[in-house]
């Protein structure tokens, strides 16, 4: 795994799973998790972590309550991102039940995505793997990705549109305008058809733009030409 992330896997787990581990710890379970590691969030060290359920595991844990006490260790604990695994295929049958359930009553389909609801409903996370080596797979991406300082990429708005970013150019004014509460899709329209561009202005200088850490004088004269007709 580049970029070595030290990873704390619970001495209960496979094989497969011990085999990534830089340490096989109790640690995970004071934490109700089956694996944890350090992260970031937010810009600082926090523990991170997942908890594995295989299906048949999953509908046990519903029923004897280890579930909701691993959620609420995990809470507890301020794992950020709570994700709990469920691990094999799911799968109903003509009958609307589940199938491949070993557990000692039928789950239908739509009891089973009720659970589901219910657990993300407190905070949890689901994803799906199909098997052990996938698990794996989703561990390791999963840890490397929490060493990001931000996670912020599904937050970007487009830059679909040529020109873009200017005061004269609709689409993007429009999209700028949206940003009020207040604003539509259809008023923000009415708004660029009314001024001709955006009516928005900068109360302060490039130079003053300047000072803010980062920002250079390209970037601030972007910025103040951004409203600018």
């Amino acid at each position: 795994m580049p970029n070595e992330v030290e990873l704390f896997v619970a001495p209960t787990e496979p094989r497969q799973l011990k085999a990534i581990a830089t340490t096989v710890s109790l640690l995970p379970e004071k934490f109700g998790c089956d694996v944890v590691w350090w992260g970031k969030h937010h810009g600082e060290d926090q523990m991170w972590g997942v908890q594995r359920k295989e299906l048949k595991d999953l509908l046990a844990s519903i029923q004897d309550g280890r579930i909701s006490k691993e959620l609420a260790q995990m809470r507890a604990g301020g794992i950020p991102l709570p994700i709990i695994v469920i691990e094999g295929k799911v799968q109903f049958d003509s009958n609307g039940n589940l199938m491949w359930n070993s557990w000692g009553k039928d789950w239908t389909r739509a009891q089973f995505k009720g659970m589901l609801w219910s657990l993300m409903n407190e905070g949890a996370h689901i994803d799906y793997t199909k098997d052990i080596g996938e698990t794996v797979d989703l561990v390791k991406m999963f840890a490397q990705w929490s060493q990001k300082a931000k996670h912020g990429s599904a937050m970007k708005r487009p830059t679909a549109f040529n020109p873009w970013g200017h005061a004269t150019n609709e689409d993007w004014a429009v999209h700028l305008l949206q940003g009020f509460d207040v604003l539509g899709i259809e008023r923000a329209k009415a708004v660029i058809k009314h001024f001709g561009k955006v009516p928005l202005q900068w109360e302060v200088t490039v130079e003053q733009l300047m000072e803010v850490p980062g920002v250079g004088k390209k970037i601030a004269e972007g910025l103040i030409n951004a409203l600018s007709s």
